[in-house]
């Protein structure tokens, strides 16, 4: 049917050809009837004619030839005839093919206008085809320049954003110098308050030595007058006694006085006895009564003498007030003093700086002030304890699973429950430190996002620092201190001081008493809070550019350098520290409204853990407990974990290639490949998982580098024709090839959930 709608005119010439060989044949036929008839018309004529021998023997022949001929005939007739149903069924096809002809003609004739409008449709769907490829070509140039703009304006908004934080700095030192002055004008006032105070402590000074004077003279007198008085205590005492017997007499006497009255009779022969007897009474009356005046004068001098002795201990009171007012005013001022020279230090310390920076001692290295780096160089409490370091002895273990086994115990019997993978992912992020210098642990606060890298370093023997990042941190210096030009030292953070003694190369502090073969852990606790660019981006490009661990070369190791800045002469080398493979780097940061974005510079030198809402809350706080590690994990067993990627097993190994492979075509779609660094850290992470010689190892360590740094450079990705198309097939080969339902399905949520591609990690189990 599709050949005749392609050539309907062949089955008509097909009828045609057939309907003339029939009716050639059946001319064939009439036209050797008409010849027999002919012949035997003839042969009777001649024997009528000749002689009748001659004639019998000529027609014999005759008869035999025409008799062949007439076998001819009839065979030619019956060919003929065969020929002729041949033509008939090939009439009766023709018949057939002429009325299925018919009726595509009439097919054909109804299906015209339909084809015409066909073909319209078709020519208009070709216009709006090539209408479509410009507009969408136009579409992408416009979405190239809304992503330029875009980036335009990201930058612009970050110049901003700086701009905006220079001038809020700016604004704020204004203001703090506005302060400053109001406060330098107070000082002043209140120096010329302190002026008037100590005008009038002069003058109590002076009352006070006058006072001291008189107490002196008082005590003078107290001390001339302590004989007097321990004579009348002591006459006091005689007096006393005297008055006892008195008036022991005088009780005895009454009973004389009872006798009087018995003994008027014999009144007139004892008149001269009376007589002295009372004179000898008055004698005792005035005696009595000038003793009685004795003691009321005592009475009045002690009196005296306690007041004496009142106002010099309210003069000695007096005295010690004033002097601890003194004191105090001594130390105010002091304080006033010490204030008013930090305003006006801190309000020429820039231009100090700037003088200082232009006029630097051109004398070398050699001729430093002493003790410049004396802060630097001092112990820091994160390595040492009293003088002495931390974890002194050596580990002598040096399996890997049996470290990871003990990290898993200790977590447990401190109350953490962190999973298997999580603890895998964690250790294998920070065995890969090489390639990706940086491990993130992200999600919402309280998930134990600090709690992991301080519990795992205390159960493998590693020394950990915490460092509290803060909003104002916008420059290396944070991190690791700076020069003050005033002190003429350097003022180390503690994780400059850290470094300085766990370099590899003893550049600062020698070799002999460094902790070269230590390793530490340096926590970035919040480290979004300001931006990480700001304080951390440059360091992190010289953790990148490190050589490996067995690099000895200085000009190779001269790129990672971190140089001290310190004044010196003019070409003279700074004093730098090198941080060495022994040092790993992990930060945690709040995903909330108070908290920077990480760039794709970080992204790409990062592993990203993030930590979901827990399945369920623990209602108790962890009382901790377990047997954290007494010894130090040496770093020749540390970087003895490392494998390299020539070390992966060949079937994983193509897996791993393969599967890389593809999800780059994949992302290339997207317009979000990647490079030679991602390549290279995800084969890493595979042949450094702890199971990376099992296929099924391998398609988790693949998972967790979906998790970790692929997925989350996608958030935000916009879902169009071509993002849309590329993910599902993502999900597929998540699904297929790795074979983790999980994460596919995560994928297909964050894919569908809105217009922008919206990754927040695994959900919870």
């Amino acid at each position: 049917m599709v050949e005749l709608f392609a050539f309907p005119g062949s089955a008509f010439l097909l009828s045609a050809v057939g309907a003339i060989g029939l009716i050639g044949g059946g001319v064939l036929a009439y036209v050797a009837a008409a010849r027999a008839r002919l012949v035997e018309d003839g042969y009777r004529a001649a024997r009528l004619r000749l002689p009748a021998a001659a004639e019998d023997e000529s027609v014999s022949d005759r008869v035999r030839s025409k008799r062949l001929e007439l076998r001819e005939v009839e065979e030619r007739l019956t060919a003929l005839r065969g020929e002729f149903g041949d033509a008939e069924k090939a009439r009766a096809e023709a018949e057939h093919w002429e009325r299925i002809i018919d009726l595509v003609k009439s097919d054909y004739t109804n299906l015209s206008q339909e084809r015409r409008e066909v073909d319209e449709v078709r020519d208009a769907y070709t216009r709006a085809a090539a209408d479509l490829a410009d507009e969408r070509g136009r579409l992408e140039d416009a979405r190239t320049k809304r992503d330029l703009l875009q980036r335009e304006s990201e930058e612009i908004e970050h110049r901003l954003n700086a701009q905006r934080e220079r001038e809020d700095e700016l604004r704020g030192l204004e203001e703090r110098i506005a302060a400053g002055t109001i406060r330098l004008d107070t000082l002043r006032a209140e120096i010329a308050h302190t002026e008037d105070v100590r005008a009038e402590l002069q003058r109590a000074h002076a009352r006070y030595e006058e006072a001291e004077r008189r107490t002196d003279a008082m005590q003078e007198r107290l001390r001339q007058l302590e004989p007097a008085v321990a004579e009348l205590e002591e006459r006091k005492g005689l007096i006393a006694a005297e008055v006892e017997g008195l008036q022991a007499e005088l009780q005895q006497l009454q009973p004389l006085w009872t006798r009087l009255a018995e003994l008027e009779a014999r009144q007139q022969a004892l008149v001269a006895a009376i007589g002295t007897g009372e004179r000898t009474a008055q004698d005792i009356e005035a005696r009595v009564a000038h003793m009685r005046t004795d003691i009321g004068t005592l009475e009045e001098l002690k009196q005296s003498l306690s007041a004496d002795v009142e106002r010099m201990q309210a003069d000695v009171d007096r005295r010690q007030a004033l002097a601890e007012r003194s004191a105090e005013l001594e130390v105010q001022h002091r304080v006033l003093e010490a204030a008013i020279a930090g305003r006006e230090l801190e309000l020429n310390r820039l231009q100090g700086a700037i003088d200082a920076s232009v006029k630097r001692d051109q004398s070398g290295p050699e001729h430093r002030p002493a003790g410049v780096l004396a802060d630097l160089l001092r112990q820091p409490s994160c390595l040492f304890a009293d003088g002495v370091p931390l974890l002194r002895q050596a580990a002598r273990e040096t399996d890997e699973q049996a470290a990871i086994a003990r990290v898993q115990t200790y977590m447990q019997d401190v109350g953490l429950d962190f999973d298997q993978r999580t603890l895998s992912r964690f250790h294998t992020s920070l065995k890969t430190s090489r390639i990706s210098p940086l491990t993130v642990l992200a999600g919402i606060s309280g998930t134990g996002k600090s709690q992991l890298p301080q519990r795992y370093s205390e159960a493998m023997g590693i020394h950990f620092l915490k460092l509290a990042v803060q909003p104002r941190w916008d420059s290396p210096q944070d991190l690791f201190g700076f020069y003050n030009y005033l002190e003429q030292s350097f003022k180390a953070t503690e994780l400059a001081r850290a470094l300085a003694w766990m370099d590899p190369h003893g550049e600062l502090v020698n070799g002999e008493h460094g902790l070269r073969d230590h390793v530490m852990l340096v926590l970035l606790d919040e480290m979004n809070l300001a931006r990480v660019e700001y304080y951390f981006s440059e360091f992190l490009s010289r953790l990148e550019g490190r050589p490996g661990p067995t690099e000895t070369s200085a000009e190779r190791l001269r790129a990672s350098r971190i140089e001290i800045e310190v004044p010196g002469g003019e070409g003279a080398e700074q004093p730098a520290i090198y941080p060495g493979h022994n040092v790993l780097f992990v930060g945690t940061m709040n995903q909330d409204e108070s908290t920077q974005a990480l760039s794709d510079k970080v992204l790409d030198r990062a592993n990203v853990l993030r930590f979901q809402r827990p399945p369920k809350l623990v209602e108790s706080i962890p009382e901790g407990g377990g047997d954290y590690a007494s010894a130090h994990l040496p770093f020749t067993t540390w970087a003895g974990w490392y494998r390299e990627v020539d070390e992966l097993q060949p079937a994983n190994a193509s897996l791993a290639k393969g599967f890389i492979d593809e999800l780059n075509e994949h992302l290339d779609r997207m317009r979000r490949p990647f490079g030679h660094r991602v390549n290279q850290a995800i084969l890493s992470y595979v042949v450094n998982h702890p199971d990376y010689r099992s296929i099924d190892g391998c398609r988790s360590a693949l998972s967790d580098m979906m998790e970790l740094r692929i997925l989350p450079k996608l958030r935000g990705v916009e879902m169009d024709d071509r993002s849309g198309p590329a993910l599902t097939q993502i999900e597929k080969l998540v699904r297929t090839q790795l074979d983790d339902g999980r994460l596919a399905g995560a994928i297909r949520t964050a894919a569908t959930g809105s217009d922008m591609f919206d990754w927040v990690g695994l959900p919870p189990q």
